[in-house]
This record gives C-alpha cells, structure tokens and sequence, in this order.
C-alpha cells in the first residue's frame, strides 16, 4: 500500500487525501494543535491522523498543501522531520507559490527530491474533479498514484512551470473576483448598486446572479488570498511586469478578512447569498488596524548580555571585560558608547546604512576596548548570529495572532545586517508579510520616508496603520506620515510583560 503524508489538512488538503484514500493509499497527517473543524475533516475523509511531523514523513510521498506564506517554513520542517527519522520522501509542493518561492523550498529541502505542483478548481469529490498540475523530474512518480477524483496533467517543464501556471490561472479566478467585490462595494457606498448590477447583467448574464456567493466564498478564504495574491505580485514582477496590480488585489483580501464574513468558514456559504447580505457582511471590523509595522532590536527580540556575547564569542577567560565592552557600546545591539572614539565618529554614524560600516563601527570600538582583531571580528559575528538574539515572552504569541486575523505586519528596522536568519530560527518569519531594513533601502529611522516604504510594501495608507517601537525620536517619527505611534518599553526580558500585545490592542479579544 502506498503511504502518502499530508501537510496542511484543511478544506483542500484533506479532499485530496480523501481522493488518495479512494486510491487505496495510506494517508497520513498529524493534527496536533489543529482546531476541531480540520479534526472533523480529516476523520470524514478517512485520514489515518498521527502523532507528529516526523510520522508524517515516514510515507513514500510527502504533500505539503497549506497556505503560501507557510510554504517555506514547511518545506524546513519536513526537511529536518526526514534527517531525524533518516527517511528520504518525495516531497510535493501543491501550494500556490510563485516560481522563486518553489525555488527556495528545493533549498530548504536539501538531498529531498521535489515535485513541484498546483490545483487548479475546487477542492476533489466523487463528480468533481480539479486539475493538479505537476511539473519535474519526478512527476510522473506522482501521476502514477491512484487518484480517482482528480485529473493529473504532466507539464513537461522544471521544477516551478507548474506554479506558474497556478499563479496565471489564480490571477484570473481570484482577481476577477477581487476586481467583482470592489465594485459592488463601490457602487453600494455611492448608491448605485441596482443600476449596476442590471448593466453588468447586460454582457454577463449567465456570471452577475452568482457573484454574491463567489465573493462571500472568496471572503471566507481571504486570509490564505492575500499571500498567494503577493506570490502572484512577485511572479509578475519576475516577468517584467508591474507588480502593483496585484498588490493591490492583496490590499482588497486583506480588507475583506477584516470583516464578518472574513470570519466564517467556507462551508457556511451558500449558493443563493442576497447581495445586500453579502455586503452587509463585508462592513470592515474596525477594532484592528489594517497593518502593524515592528521594530526589530528592543521591541520584538533583545540580544544576549554582554557576559554571555563573550564567553560565547571568544570563551571565559574574556568574561570579564564585559564591563568595558558595556562602556564603548561594542556589543551589537546593546548600549551605546560613553564616549565615541573620533576615528569612529563617521562610520558610527552610517552604520545602519551598509553592511560594511556597521562592522567596521562596532569591530573597531572592541578594537579600542582592547581586543585584537581576530578577537573583534569574532565577538562582531557572535552579535549578528542567530542564537544571540532571543524573542521576548510575547513576540511570537502576538505575531501569531496578528497572523491569524489577517493583519499584516513589517519588521522595520535600524539595521546593518541581515536579521532573517535570527527570525527563521524562532519561527517568527513566517508571520511577517515584510522586512524594510534601512542597510537595504539606504535611509534610516526617523526620515519618514522608511515608514512610507513600509506601508506601501503591506499596501495600506500610513493612517490606517500602527508604529510599535521601543525609541520614540526614531519610531515615533511615524506620525509625520500619519501612522500612529505606540511606545514600548527597553525593559530587559525578564520584566516584559505584554506591551506588544497591548500597543496593538488585542489584549482579551
């Protein structure tokens, strides 16, 4: 019997093991920390549910089917589920990515091979079958699992051909959608509803009954749009075309799951929903912002003492000259100096600009503070790895939440140095829809062009967004652009409790 292990067992994923399972495949998938709704589906589709991931993987084939802006961090997972248990699967990525995403999957995958896929329709039942798309060298592998409910098309492309394909198709069926649900809110908010329903209804009679229902079903489902709505964005992009359409159809799901029916399952919509009920239920919850833009160092993550930098960096016998260390700043991201050094005067000042002088800044104040250069460089490296910096108690906690309803969220930061490896590693990248790093943009908190950058890259107008940070000269200057500003406090970790939280204002929702 085959074993087919499924990743991501909602709505879709769980119909498609169903139709494995018709097959006569195994499928396995863990629901571990699952809500009670993908508990129901796994068990009406006959799913055999597991323990962990690493049960997950012990399958010939592994499906990752979940939303697109957990692709990646999946594709990890899996990757390190299969080094632990030693198994070698093949892993199928049916998610909607665009072609860079799949790229970067295969890297998270290693030695994994990957079938790259997508599907095209809704999800699989006895009477309707959806396209899947494969594409890669073992592709025909997949095709050859019995599948009675869907229907398999081979592309004779590379790996990432068959996500392109997803990523044209989708723009069509999801942005036509986007594009209907704009107009009938537009139209309702001047008054003009019935006029333009009854012209519309002129060239597309057969389409405009039914759209209530697409676009309170497009609703339900906005939250996972908006990533794949981006991937989309990023494909086009790639294929030299401007990627601000379909940003801004992103901006439209983000602003749908911010209402009622954002709220409600797929599976309460019916066919025949009245098109003032349908826009009644999209009336925008208003106790969230639309986005909510971070600050890195302080604020989300605090790095480790000058005591354990040391002893991590150059071993114990350094340990004590934690308290010299302290009063030259030269531990990145801790205090500023006492005293600057006038050789240092101008690349301290840029160092948040390149990459190079925020080395040079703090390499060369440890140099003053009495350390050689191997040893500087050393404890510069140590303040820029991953395992130096730590979230605090409720970073992940209130990313997570603001994920889960459909806000989006930046990391802005003063920064000269690349800090997406310290948030792959606690997990915290994939709740961020984007990264504004000034060493990237090549300006700086307070200028208040960052900030705008910022709102444009989560599509939102800066006055329907939120600043949290703790430095109110630099990120308070987002009130110059109409953001609103909220203050943390530079506790150390062991006395914050939730200002995050409270900044955002979902503490007790």
């Amino acid at each position: 019997m085959t074993r087919v292990g499924l990743v991501g067992a909602g709505a879709m994923g769980s119909a498609l093991g169903a139709n494995w399972v018709a097959g006569g495949a195994e499928v396995r998938t863990c629901i571990a920390g699952r809500s009670a709704r993908t508990r129901d589906l796994v068990e009406r589709a006959g799913l055999t549910a597991v323990g962990s991931l690493d049960d997950v993987v012990a399958c010939d084939v592994v499906v990752s089917v979940v939303p697109p802006g957990e692709a990646v961090s999946v594709a990890r997972d899996v990757a390190a589920a299969a080094l632990r248990r030693g198994e070698h699967p093949l892993v199928v990525d049916l998610n909607a990515v665009a072609p860079e995403t799949v790229a970067r999957i295969a890297g998270e995958l290693g030695d994994l091979d990957l079938v790259d896929g997508s599907v095209s329709g809704a999800p699989p039942r006895p009477g309707r079958a959806p396209r899947v798309y494969l594409s890669g060298p073992r592709a025909e592998a997949v095709a050859a699992l019995p599948a009675p409910w869907i229907e398999v098309v081979v592309l004779s492309g590379a790996v990432g051909a068959a996500s392109a394909l997803k990523m044209c198709t989708a723009s069509m069926y999801k942005g036509t959608t986007a594009l209907v649900a704009q107009a009938l809110l537009t139209a309702d908010h001047f008054g003009v509803l019935d006029e333009f329903v009854a012209d519309t209804a002129l060239r597309w009679p057969d389409d405009v009954p039914g759209w209530p229902a697409s676009v309170a079903s497009a609703a339900t489902k906005s939250g996972r749009f908006v990533d794949e709505m981006l991937e989309i964005s990023r494909t086009q992009r790639a294929a030299g075309m401007p990627a601000d359409l379909f940003a801004g159809v992103a901006a439209t799901y983000r602003r749908l799951n911010r209402t009622p029916l954002g709220r409600r399952p797929p599976e309460s919509v019916g066919s025949d929903e009245p098109v003032a009920r349908v826009l009644a239920g999209l009336r925008p919850d208003r106790r969230w912002p639309a986005a909510v833009v971070l600050d890195f160092s302080g604020t989300l993550f605090h790095v480790e003492s000058a005591e354990q930098a040391l002893l991590a960096a150059l071993g114990p016998d350094f340990v004590g000259w934690a308290d010299e260390m302290r009063r030259w700043g030269a531990i990145n991201g801790s205090s500023t100096p006492d005293e600057l050094p006038p050789d240092l005067s101008d690349v301290w000042h840029r160092r948040d600009l390149s990459a190079a002088a925020h080395r040079a800044a703090y390499a060369g104040l440890s140099r003053h503070a009495g350390l050689r250069p191997h040893q500087s460089d050393a404890l510069y490296d140590r303040g820029t790895s991953p395992e130096a910096w730590t979230p605090f108690r409720e970073t992940l906690p209130v990313l997570r939440r603001l994920h889960d309803e459909g806000i989006p969220v930046a990391l802005l930061s003063n920064i000269g140095w690349d800090p997406r490896p310290v948030l792959a590693l606690h997990g915290a990248d994939r709740y961020l829809d984007a990264l504004v790093l000034s060493y990237e943009h090549g300006v700086e908190k307070p200028d208040p062009a960052i900030f705008r950058i910022a709102c444009a890259e989560l599509g939102v107008d800066p006055g329907e967004a939120v600043m949290i940070g703790d430095n109110p000269h630099a990120d308070g200057a987002a009130t110059a652009v109409g953001m609103r500003f909220e203050a943390v406090p530079p506790d150390p970790a062991d006395r914050r409790g939730d200002e995050i939280a409270r900044a955002v204002g979902v503490v007790g929702r």
